[in-house]
């Protein structure tokens, strides 16, 4: 609580607890994959997390794409689910280019180089 009174809005999380939650997720035999949605908390600490841990993650601009391709160098974009609310299909290009998924199957869904250029 000391730390609030050095100003706000403050964020507190602990890795532990994260480690814990993100090992149960991981742990449920139904899912095929867990997905983080890189825009409810993009602080580095905890993206590096989920990368460790394996965690893919759905990315609703280019910016947090391209973010995570830089700031997690060798990260498989493979793991990233390019999902925008609205985009021109320009971004979809770009995803596409980068070789990131449109499609929360994880196969390549209907956008292909041809379809958004």
């Amino acid at each position: 609580m000391a730390m609030a009174d050095q100003g706000s809005p403050l964020y507190v999380f602990n890795e532990e607890t994260l480690n814990e939650i993100l090992f149960d997720l991981l742990s449920i035999d139904v899912m095929d994959r867990l997905v983080y949605p890189v825009h409810a908390n993009p602080h580095p600490k905890i993206l590096r997390k989920a990368v460790e841990q394996g965690v893919g993650f759905r990315c609703i601009s280019c910016d947090e794409m391209d973010g995570l391709l830089r700031d997690f160098n060798g990260l498989d974009p493979g793991r990233i689910l390019f999902f925008p609310v609205a985009a021109p299909s320009r971004d979809f290009a770009r995803a596409f280019d980068r070789g990131v998924q449109d499609e929360p199957s994880g196969k390549t869904g209907q956008f292909t180089r041809e379809t958004v250029s």
